[in-house]
């Protein structure tokens, strides 16, 4: 039981570090607002800033409300897991 709570915390810690390189190659490498065709019509890596979170919610709102917004529904999602 535990080999598999380790393979998925090697897996999601790979996956989140290599996430986080990718964002940094394209922050350093692609200017903003620039898009590469990976694959032609389907498939392109563009440089673009998020100000809010997921799919831009909460773009508008002050960064501490965000914050406190998100602390709170995380633990409550802790709890309930609990």
């Amino acid at each position: 039981m535990k080999n598999k709570y380790l393979q998925l915390l090697l897996v999601s810690n790979f996956l989140i570090i290599l996430d986080q390189i990718t964002k940094f190659i394209v922050t350093f490498h692609v200017p903003k607002h620039y898009s590469i065709p990976v694959i032609e019509g389907f498939f392109s890596i563009t440089h673009i800033r998020n100000p809010g979170v997921a799919f831009g919610l909460f773009a508008e709102q002050e960064s501490e409300y965000k914050v406190l917004f998100f602390i709170m529904i995380s633990l409550i999602a802790i709890i309930a897991i609990l």
